[in-house]
């Protein structure tokens, strides 16, 4: 039966005409790696590409989906996949190696030309000589970290403490005893990175909550003593990111943390215990590289001043700590990359993005990725009531009276929109009472309610936020795309942004708390009863992973016909920070009322059990619940044909709850 909605695996394949970029490793200012995940031929695959002044070639294509590494040495290029391990050529292009090990956590080549690869807690090396055979160096690795002169290693002994083995380009090692100790790998990454003598280990949490501190403790190996530790403040928002740290001069350490209320690219000299930020006020850092021999850094942000999307890549130049702008430039892309100290990006275009650099070369055009035609889904968000003025945040007023965007992308916070425009007050039933309030506003300016109409709405989970070391959440790009695919047809679409879910920026960190589940329910309920007041409905609710845990608490209070589905969801906080399940936390006692649902779940996800989902549609609530089942697929699908099915039964779902008595004929549409 083909949907009304949708038009099957045709359609589906559709989603990603316009690709979605997830790595960029420049070769040359003018000769660069692209990875993305993009439709051609009506297959999605995941492929990387080689751009230049000869045009853009096919490296690698895959049918199997999920994050990528690019690597490099003088005369070869690696591509890490999900899958396999291929090795390059970089004159003549021509495959050197493949090697068939899957589940790479990180990759390097040293100055020799070796390739080091990590699985696991397996340490693995390819000679440059002998590219094709693998050589397993040790057993016990849980990070590493690779210089021009050695490839430093930590392993974790019988007392669970971190050693240390430098070898040098003639294959001596050197091991030292750090005394530092390690709780639980499982729950924690630990990176490497040294810098002159200087080593810096950063344990992170693997799930930020806003909770627990990150720590950077230091070895100096000419010294073989430990320096002071240094505890950097709490992500103050839910979700997974890996912290980024690279070396810089005389021992000091470039590293993201969350320094003023924003993420920040900070600098930490050897012997200092406090940060120096060193990027703009007002700017959120997203990823940043940096080349100390040519002195310069360039680091990806996203005003928190101006419309969403308002990203830009700023050069800075210097030594130490005496970094002075040089360049910036707007509207760039989520992947970029530096060599010789210079930034080579894509930026974006009417038409779609071209590729620069900040050596002043002419601008080359991509001609495989263009926006033209592409559909967004438009959006809805939560802010403070009185501007976040509590928060001393400069020019704010009160957004009850406050002017959306000229690009109609977002709202604007504070005056900062000079345009002539008129105000719209929102709707009475928006406005709840009690401090901190929240107003939900549309991004378009409207002068009467919709006619009713059925709307989906997508409430986004995790704060996952683009970086080259972890990638954009795939996941909530497919729904993104699936949505927008809806809009003009028989049913409007929108994103719904709400505290504690995937808006970036200082707003969306302060409440309610990521523990304070009914906070989340609350404004959900309010939220969505606002949208129906609107003229919306029925309400067709979907999120995934994270935002699920709010919304499950919401469903048996919204008081309008709704019908939701949920991908891969977490039904409570033990299933993420691995505490013991309470009984009132079972997911068969969760009350979702008459709310009819649909679970999509993978049944090896590596995040929230399965079982948990078996349990929650086998409860007293089962006949107006429904699972479905992806074999031998994880948290973030690695199959394009798992997607096909995932995007066929939800939008037969939402056809049969939304759209009972629809007549439309496929003819007619």
């Amino acid at each position: 039966m083909t949907s009304l909605l949708y038009e099957g695996h045709a359609d589906s394949a559709q989603l990603f005409q316009v690709p979605y970029l997830l790595a960029m490793l420049p070769l040359a200012t003018d000769d660069v790696l692209v990875a993305s995940v993009q439709c051609r031929h009506h297959r999605t695959e995941l492929v990387v590409q080689r751009l230049g002044d000869g045009g853009c070639e096919d490296v690698f294509v895959s049918s199997r989906l999920g994050s990528v590494s690019l690597q490099k040495s003088v005369d070869r290029f690696a591509v890490i996949s999900p899958s396999e391990v291929l090795v390059f050529e970089r004159h003549g292009q021509t495959q050197a190696a493949r090697l068939p090990l899957s589940g790479v956590s990180a990759a390097g080549f040293d100055a020799n030309g070796d390739l080091w690869l990590q699985r696991e807690r397996s340490l693995y090396k390819a000679l440059t000589d002998n590219i094709t055979e693998l050589v397993r160096v040790s057993r016990q690795i849980a990070a590493f970290t690779l210089t021009a002169q050695s490839c430093l290693r930590g392993e974790i002994d019988d007392a669970g403490n971190i050693d240390l083995v430098l070898v040098d380009q003639d294959g001596e090692a050197c091991r030292f005893n750090t005394g530092i100790a390690v709780d639980d790998l499982r729950r924690q990454y630990l990176d490497l990175c040294l810098s002159g003598d200087v080593v810096h280990l950063m344990l992170q949490p693997r799930f930020h909550t806003g909770h627990q501190n990150s720590v950077v403790h230091r070895f100096n190996l000419s010294r073989a003593a430990t320096l002071p530790s240094v505890d950097l403040p709490a992500i103050c928002h839910l979700g997974l990111r890996k912290l980024k740290m690279r070396p810089w001069h005389d021992g000091a350490l470039l590293i993201l943390a969350e320094a003023q209320d924003e993420m920040a690219l900070c600098l930490l000299q050897p012997h200092d215990t406090t940060l120096q930020v060193l990027s703009s006020p007002g700017i959120e850092v997203l990823d940043f590289c940096a080349d100390p021999d040519a002195r310069t850094v360039a680091y990806l942000g996203i005003s928190m001043t101006q419309p969403p999307r308002a990203r830009s890549l700023t050069v800075l130049q210097g030594f130490g700590s005496s970094l002075q702008l040089v360049k910036s430039y707007t509207d760039s892309a989520s992947v970029f990359g530096m060599i010789d100290g210079q930034a080579v990006l894509l930026q974006r275009t009417e038409q779609g993005f071209n590729l620069r650099s900040d050596a002043g070369g002419p601008t080359k055009e991509i001609m495989f990725y263009r926006n033209e035609g592409r559909r967004r889904l438009s959006l809805w968000i939560v802010s403070a009531d009185g501007g976040w003025a509590f928060r001393d945040t400069p020019n704010a007023v009160d957004l009850s009276s406050a002017k959306p965007s000229p690009e109609g992308e977002g709202w604007v916070r504070g005056n900062q929109n000079k345009e002539k425009a008129y105000f719209i007050p929102p709707h009475p039933s928006l406005l709840p009472q009690g401090e901190g309030a929240y107003v939900l506003k549309s991004t378009a300016l409207r002068d009467t309610p919709p006619s009713r109409r059925p709307l989906l709405v997508f409430l986004p989970g995790l704060h996952k936020l683009p970086t080259q070391e972890l990638q954009s959440n795939f996941l909530q790009e497919f729904i993104v795309r699936l949505l927008a695919r809806q809009q003009g047809r028989l049913i409007d679409a929108c994103m719904l942004q709400l505290p504690g879910s995937a808006g970036r920026g200082r707003d969306y960190r302060c409440k309610p708390d990521f523990y304070d589940l009914d906070g989340m329910a609350e404004q959900i309920c309010l939220a969505i009863e606002g949208l129906a007041r609107e003229g919306y409905g029925p309400i067709g609710l979907v999120s995934a992973s994270l935002g699920t845990l709010g919304l499950l608490r919401a469903l048996a209070h919204i008081d309008v016909e709704t019908a939701c589905a949920l991908i891969n969801p977490v039904y409570n906080l033990a299933a993420v920070v691995g505490s013991a399940l309470a009984p009132e936390e079972h997911p068969s006692r969760l009350n979702t009322g008459r709310c009819e649902v649909l679970v999509v779940h993978g049944n090896r996800d590596e995040v929230t059990p399965y079982r948990q989902s078996l349990e929650f549609t086998c409860g007293p609530l089962a006949a107006r619940r429904r699972l479905l089942t992806i074999e031998g697929e994880g948290h973030i699908f690695s199959s394009w044909l798992s997607w096909q099915r995932t995007a066929d039964e939800i939008c037969r779902f939402f056809e049969t709850t939304l759209l009972p008595d629809s007549k439309v004929t496929e003819a007619e549409q």
